[in-house]
């Protein structure tokens, strides 16, 4: 038994007579901050959950990222299937979401490319990708190469090169990647202009790696709150992609999936894929009609001025213990730049500083927010950026949001332990920003 089931969103699972792989489980609530819902939502934990106990096989679930859409709080909470399940995280600095699941259930640590062999059929490896928090798997299903590269920026060459490097191949059987954007743009030009690109990216990977059929995933979301709900105006859908010009020559290639769709990879044949994708297609055009009559998410809480200093003293405490007094020194430095926030719901506009706090101002805002996205902001880990994947936000200049991608880049750094505490990683990763950003501007 080779079988491959695509579940929702950019969970799938692979099986054989004796394991189930299952990657990325999401399947009700929404995602960031309340920004993102499924698009389809008719399976929900308890379903699948039951699903799978009714196999009565070894469960291996393997996470990618720590991203909300595909780690879901809510799946892991449902989650009773203890005794008969692994789980499989990268091995990272911090070690956050390592010891999160291993609270409740057993969780195996797996290196860069190392290889597990869950049995004579199944085998993969995981990877990080470069310098994000992004990762991918490489599986050998009864010999047939999986490669699910997920949220994986892959854009050039070079990025195909840096992975066949480490699956050590450049043809793979089968593809999973992502197939719209996933985070916030200020204007539909800029929209547009993103979900072309992931076209022409998907049209990169068909080259490079010749997949016999590519499983466009993880796009099969919305903006679903009322802050966001603009950010749903130029989406690829399942028919935009299958019936774009930029792919016409591997049409035949591509197939979409809908919810529970199964592949058994030893009776495969082309007029299965064909229907297949021609029902799923459908299936999908569909559910993505159905989002404007869809309820929008709405703001649950309001944050007043003394809770929003407070919230801020805070960041700034845990940013002095893993960095001292870094922030405030690059601030000084002009490497940083204080930012201006329009809170719209208290009709106040906050400037956020490490060297001055959080004080109202009179300047022009930088980006417009509720009061609960800032807090929000401030008080996770992930929190700048879960609120610029969410898109509930609004400004009309892009050099603003670079410069609070600045303002936060301690704290990205350190949810990924990449503090003064651990100085190699954090080295490791200035010097990859500066190779990328300057060194090959150069060649």
């Amino acid at each position: 038994m080779s079988k491959i089931k695509f579940v929702n969103h950019s969970s799938f699972l692979v099986e054989t007579s004796k394991n189930i792989f299952l990657c990325d489980p999401w399947y009700e609530g929404s995602a960031f901050f309340n920004g993102w819902n499924l698009v389809s939502q008719e399976n929900n934990n308890s379903v699948i959950i039951k699903t799978l106990s009714e196999k009565k096989k070894n469960i291996n679930i393997w996470y990618s990222h720590e991203h909300s859409d595909h780690f879901s709080i809510n799946f892991l909470k449902s989650y009773n299937l203890k005794d008969q399940t692994q789980f499989f995280y990268k091995k990272t600095s911090d070690k956050r979401v390592f010891n999160f699941i291993r609270k409740n259930f057993k969780i195996k640590e797996i290196e860069k490319g190392e290889k597990v062999f869950l049995d004579e059929k199944l085998n993969f490896k995981g990877f990080s990708y470069k310098n994000t928090d992004d990762s991918f798997c490489h599986l050998n299903l009864d010999g047939k190469h999986i490669l699910n590269l997920n949220d994986c920026v892959v854009k050039t060459k070079e990025d195909c090169d840096y992975i066949s490097d480490l699956i050590k191949k450049k043809q793979v059987d089968y593809i999973f990647v992502q197939f719209s954007y996933a985070t916030w743009r200020a204007s539909k030009n800029e929209r547009q202009k993103m979900a072309t690109d992931k076209i022409q990216r998907l049209k990169l990977i068909f080259e490079y790696f010749k997949p016999t059929v590519l499983f466009p995933f993880a796009s099969y979301i919305y903006f679903s709150h009322e802050e966001n709900q603009d950010m749903n105006d130029s989406i690829n859908t399942p028919s935009k992609v299958y019936n774009s010009n930029t792919l016409k020559e591997y049409k035949d290639k591509i197939v979409f999936l809908k919810p529970m769709d199964e592949i058994d990879l030893k009776t495969l044949n082309i007029n299965e894929l064909k229907i297949l994708n021609l029902n799923a297609v459908k299936y999908w055009e569909e559910k993505y009609r159905l989002i404007s009559n869809q309820n929008l998410n709405k703001k649950k809480f309001s944050y007043d001025l003394n809770q929003l200093e407070e919230i801020f003293d805070k960041y700034i405490d845990n940013i002095k213990k893993n960095y001292l007094f870094l922030g405030y020194l690059l601030e000084f430095f002009g490497f940083i730049k204080p930012f201006t926030v329009k809170v719209s719901d208290l009709n106040k506009t906050f400037k956020l500083s490490y060297k001055n706090n959080l004080k109202i101002s009179d300047q022009y805002h930088d980006i417009e927010c509720t009061s609960e996205v800032l807090f929000s902001m401030l008080k996770f880990e992930y929190g700048w950026d879960g609120v610029k994947i969410s898109g509930r936000f609004n400004s009309s200049e892009g050099n603003n949001y670079l410069k609070i991608n600045r303002f936060f880049f301690l704290q990205s750094r350190m949810r990924n332990g990449q503090t003064l505490f651990n100085l190699t990683d954090l080295i490791k990763y200035l010097l990859y920003m500066f190779y990328r950003r300057f060194l090959m501007r150069s060649v």
